[in-house]
């Protein structure tokens, strides 16, 4: 007996003149004139854009309606209840930032007395005319020294009260005559050297790491005031002990990537654009809160803020740091956490 003929080019076994390489349940996808013409006809899919990127942000809905977005690889509201609530922070696998003298044993928290600072306020560099104006040029020449010293044992910083701030980012006589002499603004490159304008985004991220700065040596110094362990500890070994471990916690709720001093450049955590990455460590600043000796009613708003609606939760934190820290050091305003532009 003769042997069958083998099936021609462009041609499979069942005796079909699909193009080759395609299978049957490929040619069912095709438009009907493809299937029935030998002359392929491109797949109408074939000019849809690319599905987003995995980075993408995804929208993922809670049981209680409210919609969040994010990039993290949950899709049900158990998931983004676990995700948000994990305390992540008190995991040791996770590395966190420590200076030269700092070590897993201490040493016990020590702050310039109150109402002294190792940076000056942002507001300065705020002022209006040419008060905020020249601060910031200064700022901008000599923060590099100032937030180099910051690498070094707290005991060398430079802690000034907020005037001895305002004089040392003041312009001297010259740099006077000139905003007297010259209306536009700004001044001439050459008349402020070796001063120089700001550029760009510039100066909002300079105000932005010096208010961010203050918001964390604050958080800590804070922490440091409250914690009933801390205060009961009778050595300062013990004392070291018990401040490493929190430090530790507190340093690995600003994200990874943070360092002595804040960086506009650095990830987003506390205002990334991920929802979920953004309360996660939002409620993980409320959990430091709840380990602090508090009011009751502060207490009980930290809580809400974690159990209740999602919305409100951020802003509730931040209310809660601010009476915390108002009735902790005479009614001064802290510098609360702001988002970047």
């Amino acid at each position: 007996m003769a042997a069958a003929p083998s099936p021609a080019a462009g041609e499979d076994a069942s005796g079909s003149n699909q193009p080759a390489g395609q299978s049957l349940l490929d040619r069912l996808t095709l438009p009907l004139e493809s299937r029935l013409s030998d002359v392929p006809v491109p797949h109408p899919l074939a000019t849809v854009p690319p599905p987003p990127p995995p980075a993408a942000l995804h929208v993922v809905t809670l049981t209680s309606g409210v919609p969040l977005r994010t990039r993290v690889p949950v899709f049900s509201a158990a998931e983004v209840d676990d995700y948000v609530h994990r305390p992540f922070e008190r995991s040791e696998d996770t590395a966190t930032f420590r200076q030269t003298w700092e070590n897993a044993l201490g040493p016990a928290p020590s702050y310039p007395p109150e109402p002294k600072r190792p940076m000056p306020s942002p507001q300065i560099l705020l002022a209006d005319g040419d008060e905020g104006y020249i601060a910031t040029l200064i700022w901008l020449h000599t923060q590099h020294e100032y937030t180099e010293r910051l690498k070094r044992d707290p005991a060398t910083w430079p802690a000034l009260i907020h005037k001895q701030w305002k004089s040392r980012l003041r312009a001297n006589p010259e740099l006077v005559k000139a905003t007297k002499d010259i209306a536009a603004r700004p001044l001439p490159d050459g008349v402020i050297s070796p001063l120089r304008n700001p550029q760009g985004d510039e100066k909002a991220n300079a105000v932005w790491e010096l208010r961010t700065f203050h918001f964390r040596y604050n958080f800590e110094r804070l922490a440091a005031h409250s914690l009933p362990g801390l205060k009961a500890a009778s050595s300062e070994s013990a004392k070291g002990a018990i401040w490493a471990s929190t430090r530790d916690r507190i340093r690995r709720t600003w994200g990874q990537g943070t360092s002595h001093y804040p960086s506009a450049q650095e990830a987003r955590y506390l205002d990334s654009d991920d929802d979920l990455v953004r309360l996660r460590h939002w409620f993980a600043i409320a959990r430091l809160m709840l380990e602090w000796d508090l009011r009751s009613d502060v207490a009980a708003d930290l809580q809400l803020a974690m159990g209740g609606s999602v919305t409100d939760a951020v802003e509730r934190i931040k209310a809660a740091y601010t009476t915390t820290y108002k009735m902790a050091f005479k009614n001064r305003d802290p510098h609360v956490f702001c988002s970047r532009t």
